[in-house]
């Protein structure tokens, strides 16, 4: 009975590190999708003075792309956290062998890592960089041109400044800092 538990926990843990890299990939690729669209973007908007209207839709790439990524990074230190504290403790108590009871060690290792915390403080400031600044940067840009076309595109670029600070404090409550515990 004790050997079908540990295959089950070892299968969940399994599962999960499967799923962490399929999350991590996503965030990848979101993130070198987000830097694409806003060259794009920045790129036909400078291009003609009649395009500058494409700078608002930097602000909506932003903040789908953005939540997207701020969504995948909270289940990937979920998952982290969840087989520090829950899963592997359980494999642990459920076999006595030395591999599977030092499996932590790489999870361990990375939360205690001496750079962890400036590492974590850099990614916030870059992601910052790539999924709030330049909608924010589009939209400021945009309005302070001469010839805004009207108050609907106003209130437009005003919702969607909002949306971005929103995201920007998305950021900075999923960042983290925390060391495992000894």
């Amino acid at each position: 009975m004790q050997e079908n538990n540990t295959l089950f926990l070892l299968k969940e843990y399994e599962k999960l590190k499967d799923e962490q890299s399929a999350r991590l990939l996503i965030a990848s690729r979101t993130t070198y999708l987000a830097v694409f669209l806003t060259l794009l973007v920045y790129g036909v908007a400078l291009s003609k003075y009649e395009y500058r209207i494409a700078l608002l839709v930097l602000p909506f790439t932003g903040l789908a792309l953005g939540w997207n990524y701020v969504s995948n990074h909270q289940k990937i230190n979920a998952i982290g956290k969840y087989m520090r504290t829950s899963l592997l403790p359980r494999i642990a108590q459920t076999t006595s062998s030395e591999g599977t009871a030092n499996a932590s060690t790489w999870e361990d290792f990375m939360m205690n890592e001496p750079t962890k915390i400036s590492r974590a403080l850099i990614q916030f400031f870059i992601d910052s960089c790539v999924y709030c600044f330049p909608g924010a940067i589009a939209i400021i840009a945009f309005l302070f041109q001469p010839g805004v076309p009207n108050h609907y595109i106003v209130i437009a670029a005003t919702s969607q400044f909002i949306l971005l600070i929103l995201l920007f404090f998305q950021f900075i409550k999923y960042v983290d800092v925390s060391k495992a515990k000894a």
